[in-house]
């Protein structure tokens, strides 16, 4: 009886040494060790830091520059500048960290199988649970201290009141969990790629379904896109969630206690959705290796299915006849051109119809005439181009060096221009998938007469020179820099910089400069039509939404309104407004392949 009873007893005290050898062993030591000597970890966090300190500085000289210098007037706004405070920080460190943590993370397996290394964990006790917890922890490590790095100011501001310890602990929590679901993401998809910018750009796709998919679940029970507060599902979707926490009183209650099911709801959720992934990663990580340790080299139906992009090699007869066919005088545009985007006719076959199948589910719910779906499809389809075009790129070039081809290339009496101009136009090309499925879109709501086809010929131009640009920096971005990573993160950073960080500091001198210019209502007007003229995004969600006849739609004057006032111009005016946006991207676009062209040659060596 004794010894049936210590044997469970003894399992028990080995529970906290196992748990410790699983997340905290071998391989986190290693990690940890790795990641220490890197620069990047060091730079993300010093670029964090600063970018934190200077969206900060900004909105506290905006809220205290908005009222009274002296007297009862300056106590009431030192109370209002914690509640400020904490609605940047939280939307900047949510944001921020589901970016960061598949940068941190995408390199975890696929590091080590460029570098062959994978190979030696085989030889090791370790099992494939080690592996990836430790891996993970080790990455979770680092979004911890970014997560805690605006912490002290967060309970500085406690004393000026406005802002609860619970709401402090939410935002931060919130931030942290969409961060560890992104790096649980990252690690997944490690294991079937070998190219860290596919692993990031995967990640960051995958990682904004998930945080939107209960709104998808909430349509299911609801059967409306309309947003019900009283639906479990809406209540687990982080962005409401982080919202319900900064602003308790538009969702239903005064304080953060009384919407606390908010941000509980969405912690249990991505807790669940990343223990899930990570799982999921230990059993397919575990046939990873049994496949290396028998040396086979096919990968599985499902792995082929859930993973498009994983690289596996078929082995060819050498007396298989092939039919010569004419390369022409520009072997690298040919071979771009002829690259299968999505790897087989099968994965093809699947996107397209997950694509069409999402339409139909959307036209069944909301309905073809629903004003806003064109342009929230739209919109959902700039940012994916953006977001693929600027991380793919960039590797189309690491991937030649990792694969040794690189320097052969060089070898080559191929001009620097053909392969610039080649590595663009095959990038541009490899993104017609989001393209054809808003195009079938267009197509049925134009047939039905609840779209101007003028607003394809906007929609079309400002697309096209956004992905050209990012295609072309991508492509200068990806010779300059030896990895691939730095080079995908670069590029990303360029359309977050221009469309998204000059906006908002341009409404932030806006609104420092409403108490000390004499003339600001021609320098708001002004800022603003620069503003709107040069942001592709704000262009496309004006032109798209005129076009779908929320006002005028069947008449052929239709009228676009500017960014700020009543004012409201023609299609014709809107027209070479578009023009000067889109020869805007084109330019930066052929500066940066100007660039490319004139530095191949240094960058890689090659002479001239």
């Amino acid at each position: 009886m004794k010894e049936s009873l210590a044997k469970p007893a003894s399992k028990l005290m080995r529970l906290p040494g196992e748990f410790r050898r699983t997340f905290f062993g071998a391989i986190f030591q290693r990690e940890v060790n790795a990641l220490g000597r890197r620069r990047m970890p060091y730079w993300v966090r010093s670029g964090y830091t600063l970018l934190l300190i200077g969206i900060v500085s900004l909105v506290f000289l905006m809220v205290w520059e908005s009222g009274p210098s002296s007297g009862y007037g300056q106590q009431t706004v030192l109370e209002v500048i914690a509640p400020a405070m904490l609605m940047t920080v939280g939307v900047f460190q949510m944001v921020a960290l589901a970016l960061i943590a598949p940068v941190l993370t995408a390199g975890a397996i696929a590091d080590e199988k460029r570098q062959r290394t994978l190979s030696t964990l085989l030889t090791t006790p370790l099992k494939s649970r080690n592996i990836i917890l430790g891996k993970l922890s080790a990455r979770t490590i680092q979004l911890v201290v970014l997560a805690l790095v605006p912490m002290p100011l967060l309970l500085a501001l406690r004393i000026f009141g406005g802002v609860e310890a619970e709401a402090i602990f939410a935002t931060m929590a919130l931030g942290l969990a969409v961060g560890i679901l992104g790096a649980s993401l990252a690690l997944m998809f490690s294991i079937w790629h070998r190219r860290t910018p596919s692993v990031v750009f995967f990640a960051l796709c995958s990682t904004a379904v998930l945080v939107f998919l209960p709104w998808l679940g909430m349509m299911l029970t609801e059967w409306s896109v309309m947003p019900n507060d009283d639906n479990i599902f809406f209540k687990c979707i982080a962005p409401i969630a982080l919202i319900a926490v900064l602003v308790p009183e538009d969702i239903g209650g005064p304080s953060v206690s009384d919407v606390r099911a908010y941000w509980v709801a969405t912690l249990t959720y991505l807790t669940l959705i990343s223990s899930g992934i990570v799982l999921f990663a230990i059993f397919v990580l575990r046939g990873v290796l049994k496949r290396e340790a028998s040396g086979a080299q096919s990968a599985t139906v499902i792995a082929r299915l859930v993973a498009p992009g994983v690289e596996t090699e078929k082995v060819r007869d050498d007396t298989t006849q092939r039919e010569a066919r004419a390369i022409g005088d520009r072997p690298v545009l040919w071979r771009e051109l002829r690259q299968n985007a999505m790897g087989s006719g099968k994965r093809t076959i699947f996107a397209l119809g997950l694509g069409v199948a999402i339409l139909l589910f959307l036209y069944a719910v909301a309905g073809l005439d629903h004003s806003g779906l064109t342009t929230t499809l739209l919109f959902i389809a700039a940012l994916g181009l953006t977001a693929q075009v600027a991380l793919s790129t960039p590797a189309s070039i690491t991937a030649e060096r990792d694969a040794g081809s690189w320097s052969v290339l060089l070898t080559t009496p191929v001009r620097p221009w053909q392969i610039v101009l080649g590595k663009t136009l095959g990038a541009i090309r490899k993104l017609w998938l989001i393209p054809a499925v808003i195009g079938f879109h267009l197509a049925l709501v134009m047939a039905a007469g609840w779209f101007h086809p003028v607003g394809v010929l906007h929609a079309t131009l400002l697309i096209g020179a956004l992905v050209f640009m990012l295609a072309s920096t991508g492509v200068c971005l990806g010779l300059m820099c030896k990895r691939g990573v730095v080079a995908s993160v670069l590029n990303m950073g360029i359309p977050l910089v221009l469309f998204m960080g000059l906006p908002i500091l341009a409404a932030m001198y806006e609104s420092f400069s409403s108490y000390n210019s004499y003339y600001y209502d021609n320098e708001s007007s002004l800022l603003a039509d620069i503003v709107m003229v040069s942001n592709p995004f704000i262009m496309l969600t004006e032109a798209s939404t005129t076009a779908t006849g929320e006002w005028d739609r069947f008449s052929y004057f239709l009228r676009y309104e500017w960014l700020e006032g009543d004012q409201t111009m023609t299609v014709w005016t809107f027209t070479g407004l578009t023009l000067l946006c889109t020869g805007g991207l084109a330019a930066i676009g052929g500066f940066a392949l100007a660039v490319a062209t004139l530095g191949f040659n240094r960058w890689n060596g090659r002479p001239s």
